[in-house]
């Protein structure tokens, strides 16, 4: 069944029948007016991902018409959901657990993703010396986004057994998804499949105003880009993106911590 939703295009579909533990990647192709079948790229499934789909009923696949075709006249619009068994391990199925940092006594969740433990919370440690801020200088804020730190202060913050991600680390996260983009945000947004349930904290920018709340998301890597730069990983709601990128180091990012 397919219905017209935002002028996009959702497709409800079934995937059964198949083995235990099998999983899929789904492929949406269409046909105008009973001509050939094209791939449709710009897709998004219920499941988060277009990657490792497990099997079951009533899922729905969302065509972003707009991002592949600038218009659609036709008489008939027919479609296949196309699903091709996963050649990859389920990276989506990672544990989950929880720790306590024992400086404030704050608890936090974690995710195995590949292989890799990643906190699944933004840190909110209040370090007696460095500089960090409440979003909007609103303590109401931290208890959600946590506190956002400048570079040189991330790189300290980690509690005992866990560090700031490297450049390559957050890389290595981002190639479970496909490497970045459109794939990689929805795997890492709530809901996504990667249970890494990102928080949009937005940032303090390096001239003092706080910005992107509720949008955007910037976690900083260890790594230093130049002597002005550190490298970060971002998650952009507004462009459905995520990637690497660096930024000015006196800029305030959130900080997800991973265990040594």
């Amino acid at each position: 069944m397919a219905i017209v939703q935002d002028k996009n295009i959702v497709i409800t579909y079934n995937l059964k029948e198949a083995k235990v533990g099998q999983i899929f990647d789904i492929e949406l192709w269409y046909s105008v007016n009973n001509g050939p079948y094209k791939k449709c790229q710009a897709i998004q499934c219920s499941d988060g991902s277009f990657n490792g789909i497990d099997p079951g009923y009533n899922k729905s696949i969302t065509w972003i018409v707009l991002q592949d075709i600038n218009s659609l006249e036709c008489n008939t619009l027919d479609f296949e959901v196309r699903a091709i068994e996963s050649n990859a391990s389920n990276i989506n199925a990672g544990a989950r657990g929880n720790f306590t940092d024992n400086r404030d006594n704050r608890y936090y969740k974690w995710i195995k993703i590949g292989d890799q433990i990643i906190m699944a919370e933004n840190l909110a440690y209040k370090p007696n010396k460095g500089n960090y801020w409440a979003y909007g200088e609103n303590q109401e804020n931290v208890q959600q986004y946590g506190y956002l730190y400048d570079w040189e202060t991330a790189k300290k913050i980690c509690p005992s057994g866990w560090h700031l991600p490297s450049k390559d680390e957050f890389e290595k996260l981002l190639d479970n998804y496909g490497g970045g983009g459109s794939n990689a945000y929805y795997s890492l947004i709530p809901g996504g499949k990667s249970g890494f349930d990102v928080l949009f904290g937005g940032q303090r920018f390096y001239a003092g105003n706080s910005l992107q709340i509720g949008s955007l998301a910037y976690f900083w890597s260890r790594d230093s880009y130049s002597s002005k730069d550190g490298w970060d990983i971002y998650i952009f709601k507004g462009h459905t993106n995520a990637g690497i990128g660096h930024y000015n180091k006196s800029s305030c990012f959130s900080v997800r911590c991973i265990k040594d």
